[in-house]
């Protein structure tokens, strides 16, 4: 005889305790390193919903805060050799790039500008947004002519505020490639 009562505790929820999760589902593709299948649901968003679902940044959270996010979001454009953003400028806004490249710099006084690193087609941009005193630490300059998907980093801090499971989930995502 097979008991179809669903057991009280999963192997998921051994391995990942007290963590809340849209779904168990995402636990389970989490815990045993299997990647997010596109849905039927997935073909149905715009191009933006549709990055922020697969991007592996943000793969803990579910449809409704990339929903949210993508509200959250307008595409902007960067000419060559342009700043994004400079030292002690509000850090009000976060970046994901779309095409381009962007360099993350920090000017030393004897030296000028030295590049710390470059950042390509869907690498994420800013996390001083995050923590106070929210503002940049270093300068991005455009490289190449770039287009980014631009956040509205003090809406999502406000979400953050009354939604602690989003809070939780969004600094978990940051704290991946910071």
């Amino acid at each position: 005889m097979i008991n179809s009562k669903p057991p009280a505790v999963s192997a998921a929820d051994v391995a990942l305790p007290g963590v809340q999760w849209a779904s168990t589902l995402q636990k389970r593709l989490l815990l045993f390193n299997i990647p997010r299948q596109k849905h039927s649901i997935v073909s149905k968003m715009n191009p933006l919903k549709e990055l922020l679902y697969n991007h592996t940044a943000f793969n803990l959270l579910g449809p409704e805060y990339i929903n949210y996010l993508s509200d959250c979001a307008r595409q902007e454009t960067f000419k060559s050799d342009t700043f994004i953003f400079k030292t002690g400028e509000p850090a009000d806004e976060f970046y994901l790039i779309d095409s381009g490249k962007v360099t993350l710099q920090v000017y030393s006084p004897p030296k000028g500008p030295l590049n710390i690193l470059t950042l390509n087609r869907h690498d994420l941009l800013g996390w001083s947004w995050l923590y106070p005193p929210y503002t940049w630490h270093f300068e991005a300059r455009a490289v190449t002519e770039s287009v980014t998907y631009t956040f509205d980093a003090v809406q999502i801090r406000e979400k953050c505020q009354e939604d602690f499971q989003f809070g939780y989930l969004l600094s978990n995502c940051f704290g991946k490639v910071m």
